[in-house]
């Protein structure tokens, strides 16, 4: 099937929380990306959705691809479609809530050059220019939640 290109593509974007077992502060799963564009800046773990995949199931297998974490019961956070928000073309990412064990470890892996826990308290101190897309702005409005 050719690429329309007057269509948006379709992301999307996993919101992992967990308590960090020795702090007990909430901490939330961010990527490095390892591609362009935004090499280096912190994104959500998420991708684009396969033909003929539900973005239910393509946010719980681009969380493992990226981070080996295994999610399961995605619920819906948010949709987020503002032509500009890629650089590369109109993407409109579905994004998320999807849950994890406690005992997560990630493993950055795909698109990710790193994937790491960080405390909600110090990701919110985080410049905007440290992100990728409208990823700044998304966490400001999960962490106003957690």
């Amino acid at each position: 099937m050719a690429e329309q290109r007057n269509c948006p593509k379709l992301a999307a974007d996993a919101i992992c929380i967990k308590t960090n077992k020795q702090t007990h502060k909430k901490q939330i799963l961010l990527i490095t990306r390892k591609k362009n564009p935004s090499i280096g800046c912190f994104a959500l773990p998420g991708g684009h959705v396969e033909y003929g995949e539900d973005p239910q199931e393509c946010v719980v297998r681009e969380l493992e691809e990226e981070t080996s974490i295994q999610g399961k019961n995605a619920r819906l956070f948010t949709v987020r479609g503002k032509p500009n928000r890629d650089p590369r073309y109109h993407v409109v990412t579905i994004v998320y809530w999807v849950d994890i064990s406690d005992d997560a470890e990630p493993k950055a892996g795909d698109d990710a050059a790193t994937a790491t826990f960080y405390d909600v308290d110090e990701v919110k101190g985080f410049e905007p220019e440290r992100f990728a897309f409208d990823h700044h702005d998304l966490i400001q409005e999960i962490l106003k939640q957690v």
